[in-house]
């Protein structure tokens, strides 16, 4: 049987906005989306790179790739969400990910429970699994595109390949447009 002081040593608050979360257990009432947003907006992808995209803009130009390659409706929605968690746990550059992931489920497990309380809270369904994977095609296309046509960088063994109507896309999402 758990005590209260088994289950208080086992929550883990965090005060965000205006709101506690308890990251061991987060449940929908307890997400501030409008906090959400504004730490997306502050939040540099990168490993915090000043002349990288924001968590934010980078969901926008994943959503504007979905939604120029006409995928469905369940992927359009989640590329505007997939990244969401990272409000609460930073942009975690990916070696990093990858390295945790190889060590332990916790952050993976983190993600999803943000992932379902952030979902609840916006009132939109928890993806599948196949929702997942589709929007991680687009999102690796939108990492590519700031790696290469914004940080400047060259392209690595990492990136997708691309063709010049996606980096039109990328920069019109950017700038606010729709094409």
């Amino acid at each position: 049987m758990i005590t209260e002081a088994d289950y208080a040593r086992r929550r883990i608050p965090l005060m965000f906005g205006a709101k506690l979360i308890d990251l061991a257990d987060p449940h929908p009432d307890d997400v501030d989306l409008d906090a959400v947003h504004a730490r997306l907006a502050s939040i540099r992808r990168f490993s915090g790179d000043p002349f990288a995209l924001t968590v934010s803009a980078h969901s926008r130009a994943v959503w504007a790739l979905a939604m120029d390659a006409c995928a469905p409706p369940r992927i359009t929605e989640w590329s505007l969400y997939h990244d969401m968690h990272e409000a609460f746990t930073g942009d975690i550059p990916a070696p990093v990910k990858r390295y945790l992931s190889e060590h332990s489920p916790a952050l993976a497990n983190l993600e999803f429970a943000l992932d379902r309380a952030i979902c609840g809270a916006a009132g939109i369904p928890e993806p599948t699994p196949e929702t997942r994977d589709g929007v991680r095609f687009f999102d690796k296309l939108a990492e590519t595109l700031e790696w290469v046509h914004v940080l400047q960088r060259p392209e690595a063994g990492w990136n997708v390949a691309y063709t010049k109507f996606h980096v039109e896309t990328f920069w019109s999402a950017l700038r606010g447009e729709r094409r």
